[in-house]
């Protein structure tokens, strides 16, 4: 029964506190994570998950939500194999997986959401390695957070020879001083022979 001057509870606030015990200390509440059960303050905007990486966890396991539908429709896209974990859904013109937005997942690579779902958000400025060198696959145990200036050396290690055919030696490329961006010599003097003579070098 509601009383004259009684306060009612925000929409949404039982909801929010369902697994939650609060302790108002200095006006800021003490939340116990749903996951990992480790206890986090928050000034505002109460949530049940003190980190992304258990948020993730605990809405696989055990919260039916908008994240469920996403990780479902996420899933049905996956072909696991002994190695690597199959992306079947759409790719872009470079062969990575895309997906999105679905749900509460924004568009994006498929092996960037297969590491926000098992690892946690990617840390500010790191890229995504496919340490087995195949894009289309979303293992995380293939995926590691590196900066793009490594995760391009990685990828340069890989490639032996230009999309022309040209061996990728020491001799046979360029770096320039300003970025550490690579071209192919043989490549160069091509193009400036083509254009030298009017002519167009086929892609």
């Amino acid at each position: 029964m509601i009383m004259n001057g009684d306060v009612l509870p925000a929409a949404g606030a039982a909801s929010i506190a369902v697994g939650i015990k609060m302790d108002k200390t200095k006006d800021r509440d003490t939340f116990i994570c749903a996951y990992c059960k480790g206890v986090f303050p928050v000034l505002r905007n109460p949530r049940i998950t003190c980190s992304m990486r258990c948020k993730m966890a605990d809405l696989a396991k055990n919260r039916p939500s908008r994240y469920g539908v996403a990780l479902k429709t996420f899933w049905e896209r996956v072909r696991k194999t002994d190695s690597c974990w199959i992306w079947t859904g759409g790719r872009d013109g470079r062969g990575y997986g895309r997906i999105g937005p679905v749900g509460a997942l924004k568009e994006d690579y498929a092996h960037r959401h297969s590491y926000r779902i098992h690892k946690g958000e990617i840390p500010h400025g790191l890229a995504i390695d496919h340490l087995c060198q195949n894009k289309w696959c979303v293992n995380p145990n293939h995926l590691e957070a590196v900066t793009q200036t490594e995760n391009t050396r990685r990828w340069r290690v890989t490639v032996s020879a230009c999309k022309r055919g040209h061996q990728r030696t020491k001799e046979n490329t360029y770096t320039r001083p300003s970025n550490g961006s690579t071209s192919c010599i043989p490549c160069i003097k091509l193009r400036r022979l083509c254009y030298s003579v009017g002519a167009r070098l086929q892609p």
